[in-house]
Formats: C-alpha cells, sequence, structure tokens
C-alpha cells in the first residue's frame, strides 16, 4: 500500500473516532447508554395543574431556547409539574406519545436538578416512530416542569394537544428505543463515510479523463437551475414556503388591488391546514382543482415601484387576471416565471465571473436557494441582483480593460435594484472600492476622466471626495432618522457595544442553525433533512470553494490568488457588516414579539437602550445571510488544497452531488407534502 493511500487511511479512522461519538452527543445530549432505568414511573391525571399567564419572568426562558422563536403573546401557558422524589439518577427520560401531533413551536421542558434548571425544548427530543423522547442526563433531578402555550380551552385535561397519561418518565421500554436508535444511526454514519471513500477511489482512477468542469458551465446551471426549479416549485404547494401568502399580498398592494388572496381564491386549495403538521399532506382534488378561477374585481392600474420586488411573478398575476386563468395555473405560471428570471439572471452572472464559477453555481443552487427560486417571494429577485452585481463588478475588474460611464451606471441601477427589495444588502455598494483606478475612463459631456487626470489632480479630487462624502453622510442622516430601519441603524452606530453584544449573543444561542439552515430547515423550519445531508452538503460546498484552476495545454494550472493581501481583508471586512446589518434588521420583529409597542415613536436614545435589553434578536433565517456566504468564498484561496482537488475528476464530482441533492430533496418533499 502507498504511503499516501496509508496516510488518508489513518485519517479516516481518527475522523471517525472522532466523528462517532459526537454523533451520538448531538442525539442522545451525552446518552450514558450502560446506565439502565429504574421501575417505571407513569404520571397520571392526578399532577399538579397550573394556569400562568406569560410574563416578563418568561422573558429569561425564552432567551435560552436554541434554533426556536415563540410568538406568545395573545397565549396562556399551561403548566404541569411533575414533583419527583430526589433520586441519583445518572439518565432519566420522558416519553410523550405524538400521536396528537404535537407542534415544536409549543412544548417547553425545564428540568431542576441540583438546584439548576436546564430548558429543553421539542428540537431536543429524539423522535422515533410515535415516540417523542427526551433523555435528561441529570442527577439529583428533583422537578420537572412542561410547559406549552395553547389557547384557553375548557379541556383541563390537555395541554397543548398532550394527554396526562401520555406522559411517562424512566420507561424501561425507552431502554432498547434509545440502543436501537444508536445502532442504526451510527451504522448510516459508517455508510455514509464508506460512501464517501469509495467516491473519492473512483474520482481518482477517473483522472485521466477530463478533470476541469468547462467553460459551459453557465449553460450547465442553466439547465440545472430551470429542472430544478420547476420540479421544487410544484412540489412545494402554495403556502409553505416562509411569508408566502404575505408576499402574494404585498403583491396585490403594488398593484393596487384592495384584496386579499385567500378571499380572491376562496383559501384555495386548503394548504394553510398542513403547515407546521407533518403528519397532514395536501388534498389532491381541491389543489388540483382547474374549476376555481382568480376572481380579482379590480381594473389594471399604474403599479407602485415597488412591484419591481416581484417582478417575474408580476407578470404572471397580471397575465392570470387578463385571461381570467384558474388559480393553479396561476400559481405555476408566476412560479415558473420566477424560476426562470432566477435562472436566466444566474446564467448571466457566472458568464460574467472571471473565476470561481463552480462555487457561484453551487451557492446559486444551495437546498433553500432551491426552495426560494420557484416561489412568490422577494429573494428570487434580491438574490439574482446580488449575484448579478457581485459579478459583474469581478468582470469589470479583472477581465474589461476599460471601465466607462456606462458600466458605473450599470452597476448603481443594479444596487439601486438591490436596495429597493431590501435596503440592508445595498451594503454589498461598498465593494466598488475594489475598482481599480487605471481601468477608468469615463467621458461627461467634452471631458474626460481617466487614472492619468486623477493622478495629475490628486489632491483636488481628495478634497472634493471628502466634501462629497460628508454631504452624503449628512443627507444618509437626514433620510435614516425618518425611516425606522434607519433610526435602528443610527441607535446601533452609536451604541456599537450594545448592538455588537446583541448579534454575537443571537449567533452563540443558535450556534450551527445557520449554517444547517442553508440544507435543512425546509417549508416553515417544520420540514427538516438528516444531519448527515447537511455535512455532505457543507462538505462539497468547501470542496467547490476551493476549486480555481483551468486547463493549458492539457495540464492543469492551479490559479494564484487574484485579491491583493488589502482587498481580501476589505472583502472580509464587508461581509462582517453584511452580516451585522442585516442581523439587525430583524430587530423590530423581535422587539414587537416580545411585547414592545409603538416602535416607530421611539427616540434613537431608547433604540439603544431597547438593544441592550433585548435577549437575542428573533426571526433571522439562513437564506438572508446567502449573500454573506457567497462573498466569504470569493477570495478564499489556498493553492495546495486546489491541486490535491485537481487529482480528483470534478465534472463527475459535481455529477454526483447534484444528482444526490436532487434525488433526496425530491424525495424529502414527496413525503412531507404528498404520500
Amino acid at each position: 500500500m502507498k504511503k499516501n493511500n496509508i496516510k488518508y487511511l489513518l485519517i479516516t479512522i481518527l475522523f471517525l473516532l472522532f466523528l462517532i461519538p459526537y454523533n451520538n452527543y448531538l442525539t442522545y445530549k451525552e446518552l450514558d447508554i450502560k446506565t439502565l432505568f429504574s421501575k417505571p414511573i407513569i404520571i397520571n391525571n392526578n399532577s399538579n395543574y397550573k394556569d400562568i399567564i406569560f410574563d416578563n419572568n418568561y422573558i429569561d426562558t425564552y432567551s435560552k431556547l436554541e434554533n426556536t422563536e415563540k410568538n406568545v403573546l395573545d397565549y396562556y401557558y399551561k403548566k404541569i409539574d411533575l414533583k419527583l422524589p430526589i433520586n441519583n439518577y445518572d439518565l432519566l427520560t420522558l416519553n410523550i406519545d405524538t400521536s396528537n401531533k404535537i407542534e415544536e413551536i409549543n412544548l417547553i421542558v425545564k428540568v431542576t436538578a441540583d438546584n439548576h434548571e436546564y430548558i429543553y425544548t421539542y428540537n431536543n427530543f429524539l423522535k422515533v416512530k410515535n415516540n417523542n423522547l427526551l433523555v435528561i442526563n441529570k442527577k439529583n433531578v428533583s422537578d420537572i416542569e412542561i410547559s406549552a402555550t395553547r389557547e384557553i380551552f375548557n379541556d383541563y385535561d390537555e395541554i397543548a394537544g398532550i394527554k396526562m397519561d401520555e406522559i411517562k418518565v424512566n420507561n424501561s421500554e425507552d431502554y432498547h428505543l434509545i440502543i436501537n436508535t444508536l445502532i442504526n444511526k451510527n451504522i448510516l454514519l459508517l455508510l455514509f463515510v464508506a460512501v464517501i471513500l469509495i467516491t473519492i477511489v473512483i474520482l481518482k482512477k477517473l483522472k485521466k479523463y477530463d478533470k476541469t468542469p468547462s467553460e459551459k458551465i453557465a449553460k450547465k446551471f442553466l439547465y440545472l437551475s430551470i429542472a430544478f426549479g420547476i420540479v421544487f416549485s410544484i412540489l412545494i404547494p402554495l403556502y409553505q414556503i416562509p411569508d408566502e401568502l404575505t408576499h402574494i399580498n404585498m403583491i396585490f398592494d403594488e398593484l393596487n388591488i384592495d384584496a386579499d388572496f385567500n378571499k380572491v381564491v376562496n383559501e384555495y386549495g386548503d394548504t394553510l391546514r398542513i403547515m407546521h403538521q407533518y403528519d397532514e399532506k395536501v388534498n389532491l382534488e381541491s389543489y388540483l382543482d382547474f374549476k376555481k378561477g382568480v376572481r380579482i374585481k379590480e381594473e389594471m392600474t399604474i403599479p407602485k415601484i415597488s412591484i419591481i420586488k416581484h417582478f417575474p411573478q408580476f407578470i404572471g398575476i397580471v397575465i392570470a387576471k387578463m385571461f381570467k386563468l384558474p388559480v393553479i395555473i396561476l400559481i405555476t405560471l408566476c412560479e415558473l416565471l420566477a424560476v426562470l428570471f432566477y435562472s436566466y439572471i444566474g446564467y448571466k452572472s457566472i458568464k460574467l465571473m472571471p473565476f470561481k464559477k463552480e462555487v457561484f453555481m453551487f451557492i446559486m443552487l444551495l437546498p433553500i436557494c432551491i426552495q426560494q427560486m420557484g416561489s412568490f417571494s422577494y429573494d428570487v429577485m434580491l438574490l439574482s441582483m446580488c449575484y448579478l452585481f457581485v459579478s459583474y463588478l469581478l468582470y469589470l475588474k479583472f477581465t474589461k480593460s476599460e471601465i466607462n460611464m456606462l458600466d458605473i451606471i450599470k452597476l448603481i441601477l443594479i444596487l439601486a435594484l438591490i436596495a429597493l427589495v431590501k435596503i440592508p444588502y445595498g451594503l454589498l455598494g461598498l465593494l466598488i472600492a475594489l475598482l481599480p483606478l487605471n481601468k477608468i475612463k469615463i467621458s461627461i459631456l467634452s471631458k474626460k476622466i481617466d487614472f492619468e487626470v486623477i493622478k495629475n489632480n490628486k489632491r483636488i479630487i481628495i478634497i472634493v471626495s471628502l466634501i462629497t462624502l460628508l454631504c452624503v453622510c449628512i443627507l444618509g442622516i437626514m433620510i435614516l432618522k425618518k425611516i425606522y430601519f434607519g433610526r435602528i441603524l443610527l441607535a446601533a452606530i452609536r451604541y456599537p457595544s450594545k448592538s455588537i453584544k446583541l448579534v454575537l449573543k443571537t449567533f452563540w444561542l443558535h450556534k450551527f442553525y445557520y449554517v444547517r439552515g442553508l440544507t435543512s430547515e425546509f417549508g416553515w423550519l417544520d420540514t427538516h433533512s438528516s444531519i448527515l445531508f447537511s455535512i455532505y452538503v457543507i462538505g462539497m460546498l468547501m470542496v467547490t470553494g476551493f476549486i480555481n484552476f483551468k486547463r493549458k495545454n492539457k495540464k492543469v494550472e492551479v490559479l494564484l490568488q487574484p485579491f491583493k493581501t488589502w482587498e481580501v481583508v476589505y472583502i472580509y471586512i464587508v461581509t462582517a457588516l453584511l452580516i451585522f446589518i442585516i442581523s439587525l434588521s430583524m430587530i423590530d420583529w423581535t422587539a414587537v414579539i416580545i411585547g414592545y409597542t409603538n416602535l416607530d415613536k421611539y427616540t434613537i436614545s431608547e433604540l439603544g437602550n431597547l438593544i441592550g435589553t433585548l435577549p437575542y434578536i428573533g426571526g433571522l433565517q439562513s437564506r438572508y445571510y446567502v449573500p454573506a456566504v457567497l462573498l466569504f468564498f470569493i477570495p478564499l484561496f489556498y493553492s495546495k488544497i486546489t491541486k490535491q482537488i485537481s487529482k480528483l475528476n470534478i465534472t463527475i464530482l459535481l455529477y454526483i452531488y447534484y444528482i444526490v441533492l436532487f434525488v433526496y430533496l425530491f424525495i424529502l418533499f414527496l413525503y412531507r407534502y404528498w404520500i
């Protein structure tokens, strides 16, 4: 056996020795499988009930929860206290029957052990068949408190659908359930690693064939994205993408149509019913109803400028109204136009990119992007314009020999579209500083401005630039003071320590949730993929992020870092600022959920105090950070890794990845919504 093969084998063994225990830790929260359970304690209806109103004391509890935000303002808590005798438990289980479809947003379990409180949510439960099993690895458990949000009902024997006689603590049957699940998960993990190793061997054996993707990668993206987009826009039914109904009503408002989509289509398809209800499926008979048409009575008028946010979907709605098409055709048409728009802009972006075309394609086809590209959301416009802006800017920097006035106008127009859709993403405009001055050749009337003119009039240009910057800052502050988000931004600038601390606290609380959200949180965050699938996608993203080579005389040439050191640092600073501003944009939503009112009347100092009191920023989803992910990978270079990757057949590697991606997501959405 070659030395390199022995080295890779040892690395794999060490990796598995780390990964298997870590997998068990993530799944079972430090489960000690050697501990046997004592005689089961069956909890019955004699347990102590309490009705308590949500108050500020519970805000701290919510701040400790991972991956969960809850709207609890209009609800009561119902609380069950399970008083247990103090026992030296090494391991304790709480088993709740799921036949009543417990929703993850409903349940909180607070465990008191050794005078400390430990918070668990439904995300912490092991879900196997009809069991919801919480494994508690704590000693001296004295109290278990189960709380859930629920509207007030007369039947106090139920708490958010949980019946008292369905709750079991330390059930002996749970032990076998845990052992079997543990074995199955680790076998699956070993098979996963084995498949990866076999794939690497095959790709190395095929290295004599074409190893690098062809220059036709833009066309490959176009075909793949259209195929993916059409299939998954059909597979994911209406209303199952976050805020989709809100976006449809936004389109109506932008069209000056005083109507609610639910009323227009008479709650078409009944698909709101399956939201957060994993066992509920689409009613095919009502969903595929070609008789139910769109009933928009208002005449078309000149739409608002903000209709640009939903441009492709707007075209679909106009066509549907003109020809009085059935609702199912309207939905399909709007989603198809959204897919075609996203795919075409992505195609143009990849063509313009001077390098890193593979990672550009990969990010545009991340699982969460595949979900959004065929929807009514303005993410279709926002994400595609962000791709186009970055690619066009890099095209001007590295490929085009001269930068003229038309190029600058194009950049500004694309940036204006981005800001019109969502203001925080306008921060991408800071990347314009990367454009080289020696390429600028602008003609204004009869005067020409180029590098030589700039060089010879350096002092005047610096003075004029500083005065212009000062005026822009003053004008910007005046405008920001009149916009609610602008005042939040000014408050964050005025109180930087509070705002930075809040953002860091948010990311710490959610940990890897935002990373997994790119690959595993679909629908209304109620459709989850396997953690192995997430590892696979993120792993492939890291591999693809280092692909940067081209063919020259039938040899692979690894491209060197095209950016200067200061440019790399600058790009990452812009990336960090973009993440920061995007996160701050959800402060108002968080404040409203917690119970603050009349936020639009708050002064900047009052908003600064609000930032300091919030436990975390809620409502943030991974898809918000896709442009930041793109910026992270563009300057990522390391020639040694790229040379190792060049030993594989990259074309086949990417084909395998996209086949796995398509098949897995197809099965996931098919079982979630249809069968």
